[in-house]
């Protein structure tokens, strides 16, 4: 099959397939997170989802610290408080000082939308242009950003939908079935 032929079917199937949060899952793992050129991906938005959904099945008398968190998420409890930060300042987690204190939802988890999430972290682009500039003397690497920049263009804002439409609530009902139809380890 020719090059251009298969892209073209593949990208064809995968704007059909960004009807659901999880084929657009699996499509945005095909489209970046799976890289190996040494480039880190930023893990900020899934991190946060984490936490919120961790916090929507607590009660309000019992807050969570950012200790209990960071064992959750299985990383250090200074990342995990920039990442409250974040949210806080974007309205969807408190703080309570003191002994009992933690953190908590400041909204329903059905109110916060995985859009809230993505903005309140600041996750950036989803796709990037080129590191360095194309050759403006190649006809394509003289048009080929710009042309980019209208495609990516149309994929975050779909990415951006299917975030919209999908609720922390929804995260935590999911991750709740998952792990009773999983296996214990």
């Amino acid at each position: 099959m020719p090059f251009a032929t298969g892209l073209s079917t593949q990208l064809c199937c995968a704007h059909v397939a960004l009807d659901n949060f999880f084929d657009l899952k699996l499509y945005w793992l095909q489209i970046g997170q799976g890289r190996r050129d040494g480039h880190t991906k930023d893990t900020r938005l899934a991190v946060a989802i984490h936490i919120l959904t961790l916090l929507a099945q607590q009660t309000e008398e019992d807050p969570l610290t950012s200790e209990r968190i960071a064992g959750s998420v299985n990383t250090n409890p200074v990342f995990i408080r920039r990442i409250l930060g974040l949210l806080s300042r974007a309205g969807l987690v408190a703080s309570q000082p003191g002994v009992g204190g933690g953190w908590r939802l400041r909204r329903d988890a059905a109110c916060i939308s995985l859009l809230d999430v993505y903005e309140a972290v600041g996750a950036g682009p989803l796709l990037a242009l080129h590191h360095s500039m194309p050759n403006p003397d190649c006809p394509i690497g003289r048009n080929i950003q710009r042309t980019l920049l209208t495609y990516f263009g149309e994929a975050e804002a779909a990415f951006k939908q299917v975030l919209a439409r999908q609720t922390i609530a929804q995260v935590l009902a999911t991750a709740q079935e998952e792990g009773r139809s999983s296996p214990s380890q």
